[in-house]
């Protein structure tokens, strides 16, 4: 076979392969476009039942959140244990200025048998400051220095649950929380 005979049969089939089909015949007949949307969709449903089943999203829609991340991934069962250091979502309950019901992630800062201590300077857990108090925020919350100096021992079934940034209203100011408050684990996105 000669070199030119070759590069005729090259060009056939590289023709035949990269033909237009016939433009008479569709090539995306309706029936064909309207399997590939149910078909998707179908498969779409399917994946958000089941994520949606395990996980959902949380945003901090305060100006100035208590924590840096606005954006959170959620589970949607209740831990079965809670760790120190670790982003939980609670539902408030019988804290000063926040409604009962509310929904608040914060890091879950002292467990039972954590010492705490309040005081001028600020939160320290087992010797260790976590952060200031805020004479903004004990102004808003109508609180004095005086008034949330603590020591005490974190007792069985509460946690002390605390935000990073400046503003926050924590466990500081109102004490620890009950366990069975905390309703998911939070992950941050950004």
């Amino acid at each position: 076979m000669s070199a030119v005979a070759g590069q005729g049969l090259v060009r056939r089939t590289l023709g035949r392969v990269f033909a237009r089909p016939d433009s008479s015949v569709p090539r995306w007949s309706g029936i064909k476009i309207l399997n590939i949307i149910c078909g998707t969709t179908i498969a779409w449903m399917l994946l958000w039942m089941g994520v949606s089943h395990y996980w959902r999203l949380g945003v901090e829609l305060q100006s100035q959140g208590c924590l840096p991340w606005r954006y959170f991934v959620l589970t949607t069962h209740a831990p079965a244990t809670v760790e120190r250091g670790k982003t939980y979502q609670y539902q408030s309950e019988g804290a000063p200025l926040i409604p009962d019901g509310i929904r608040i992630v914060k890091f879950v800062a002292a467990v039972p048998g954590d010492h705490v201590v309040v005081n001028a300077s600020g939160i320290s857990i087992n010797g260790t400051l976590w952060g200031p108090l805020n004479a903004d925020t004990l102004r808003k919350g109508h609180m004095t220095v005086q008034q949330v100096t603590k020591d005490y021992v974190v007792p069985p079934g509460k946690l002390v649950v605390l935000g990073t940034t400046p503003v926050t209203w924590d466990s500081r100011y109102w004490g620890p929380i009950d366990k069975m408050q905390v309703n998911a684990r939070a992950y941050h996105l950004w």
